[in-house]
């Protein structure tokens, strides 16, 4: 992955993932972009998790963890979380209902949520 601490790698992933989430939505790949964007916050977040030495990989572990440290000690607002979960539970549709078809007004809100959360983060990092 690189030099520098693996906190640094992951924060540098979260950028290069929403760049991708981004280029999939010009694109017109709505679902991938979705996804994208969902795995670019799940990198913040294990970033922010890995600094204060909490592993995990699992989403649901990842998540949990998150609400836990980061919102429980007032680093992170309960909004900033719910951004995560909601996400996470949209990229779950994304991935997974063949009907789903989003709008792109609702991608972009996504992409810009994606955007929010990476940036909340790295406040609270440095």
């Amino acid at each position: 992955m690189g030099l520098g601490p693996e906190h640094k790698q992951l924060l540098r992933k979260a950028h290069r993932t929403l760049s991708a989430a981004r280029a999939l939505r010009r694109k017109g790949y709505a679902e991938d972009a979705v996804s994208r964007a969902y795995y670019a916050m799940f990198h913040a977040a294990r970033a922010f998790l890995i600094r204060r030495g909490i592993l995990r990989h699992k989403h649901s572990a990842v998540i949990a963890a998150f609400g836990q440290t980061a919102v429980r000690s007032g680093r992170v607002s309960g909004a900033t979380f719910r951004l995560l979960t909601r996400v996470f539970e949209t990229r779950n549709t994304a991935d997974h209902d063949a009907a789903w078809e989003p709008a792109p007004e609702e991608v972009d809100e996504v992409l810009s949520e994606a955007a929010r959360f990476i940036k909340a983060v790295e406040r609270v990092m440095k």
